[in-house]
């Protein structure tokens, strides 16, 4: 997908600053969520950048139930490559605690439900997958130095499994 020069240009200059996400973060998930639940990955906030989304559905580690969290993706083999940015915030995002205890998830994406098992990317491969992260989306150098931290980057390579049905 082509960016939107435009807004993605506003977005890098203000979707990094403190006071901007304070102030969006919250209902920008929000609708993002309900977005790609609503068409199964097809619609997001992200379209507007020309960066592609996914929905993502873990396992919470301490209430073993699901939760959804809208997240920018990049293409990795057949798989899709995640940063746990947390809008730049110190603490990894609950989402990557959740795939470290379940590394097993979902993700709706292009119109479908997608088995995952995730992977944390380290050494090499985590450089390889950081060097084209930035060279899209410049903005996680931006929250990687406010966060003060490194960011966990996951690929999440589909399983082939059926996705367990919702009750």
């Amino acid at each position: 997908m082509k960016r939107n020069a435009l807004v993605s240009r506003v977005y890098l200059g203000l979707g990094t600053r403190s006071w901007f996400l304070a102030l969006t973060r919250i209902p920008t998930v929000a609708l993002d969520k309900l977005l790609l639940r609503r068409s199964e990955g097809r619609v997001a906030i992200g379209d507007l950048l020309g960066a592609s989304s996914l929905l993502l559905t873990t396992t919470g580690r301490r209430s073993g139930q699901p939760s959804n969290t809208p997240l920018f993706y990049f293409p990795h083999d057949s798989g899709y490559v995640v940063v746990a940015s947390n809008f730049g915030r110190p603490n990894h995002p609950g989402w990557s605690f959740n795939l470290l205890a379940d590394p097993r998830a979902t993700v709706a994406v292009d119109g479908r439900t997608v088995p995952v098992q995730a992977r944390l990317l380290e050494g090499d491969e985590r450089s390889d997958a950081w060097a084209r992260v930035i060279r899209f989306w410049p903005g996680y150098d931006a929250y990687r130095a406010r966060a003060g931290r490194e960011l966990r980057i996951f690929v999440l390579e589909p399983t082939g499994a059926e996705p367990a049905s919702e009750s």
